[in-house]
């Protein structure tokens, strides 16, 4: 009490206080702090259903992440084997064009040997029919005139070239 003395103050005035200030304090505990502790306890369910929702959209989003990826490994495979047939196909292809081409031109080229010595063939038989004739004209014509060396040669020539033109 000496220290209240010593501080001005009276003790009665500093028990009215003490009483008022427990009275205000029970009259703010009993009608703002329960209403603002029901308002926080609100406030934290809803943070805490909002956490809730936000962690079962995360493992919703998680879940169609693996999904994809999932998916996504699929079909990169399925996209690989399909190219691998793509090009197997491809390669077939060339191969079978390669010796389809191989043997139309073997078969080109048998063919046109054929028609070379059937050719040749033919121009042996009509220079072995034309050799005889020829030479038949010209023992005529040198039979019927006198024989000059001199002439045989251009004679022979001018009947070659006469048959060579029909």
């Amino acid at each position: 009490m000496e220290m209240l003395d010593n501080l001005g103050l009276q003790p009665v005035v500093v028990l009215i206080n003490i009483g008022f200030f427990i009275c205000v304090y029970l009259f703010m505990r009993k009608f703002l702090f329960q209403r603002v502790t029901v308002q926080l306890d609100a406030r934290k369910r809803e943070f805490d259903e909002g956490f809730g929702h936000i962690n079962s959209t995360q493992s919703y989003v998680d879940e169609l992440a693996r999904d994809y990826a999932q998916k996504y490994s699929v079909l990169e495979k399925n996209a690989y084997k399909e190219l691998q047939r793509i090009v197997k196909n491809a390669n077939q292809s060339k191969a079978d064009l390669l010796a389809q081409t191989y043997s139309s031109s073997d078969d080109y080229l048998k063919e046109s040997r054929i028609a070379i010595v059937r050719e040749k063939n033919s121009a042996i038989t009509q220079m072995r029919t034309q050799i005889p004739e020829l030479t038949g004209d010209v023992i005529k014509k040198l039979s019927n005139s006198e024989i000059d060396s001199s002439r045989i040669i251009p004679v022979t020539d001018m009947l070659i070239e006469k048959r060579l033109a029909k």
